[in-house]
């Protein structure tokens, strides 16, 4: 069990330790891509370059929560992590995780509003 546990760890850590990064980097893919490609090609395609930023956020969620599922199967019966647990019992997770929340969401008001301000 202990060697699971700080597989987990080190996976979630690693992940959330450039979460808020890869949050920026899908905002600004996805808005170059809307003002080179998307506008042109497809006529009202902001509602689709928006999803694929969600998407791009939503893929980190379901990676740490593939990563606590996994070793919730190594736990004994009763004892479970979930993600919230996961932030109070190791703060410097929870930071992260809050901040690439925060990065999250300026970045997707920025794309919106851009896309907006474009089209």
């Amino acid at each position: 069990m202990p060697t699971a546990y700080r597989t987990m760890l080190r996976r979630v850590r690693t992940v959330l330790t450039n979460a808020w990064k890869g949050a920026a980097i899908a905002a600004l893919c996805c808005g170059l891509f809307y003002l080179f490609v998307a506008r042109g090609v497809f006529p009202g395609a902001r509602w689709g370059v928006f999803l694929l930023y969600v998407a791009a956020i939503v893929s980190v969620y379901f990676y740490v929560g593939h990563q606590i599922a996994a070793f919730n199967r190594t736990l004994p019966r009763g004892v479970r992590l979930t993600f919230m647990r996961l932030c109070t019992r190791f703060t410097e997770l929870g930071g992260r995780v809050f901040l690439f929340m925060r990065v999250s969401l300026i970045s997707g008001f920025f794309l919106i509003a851009f896309m907006n301000g474009i089209g």
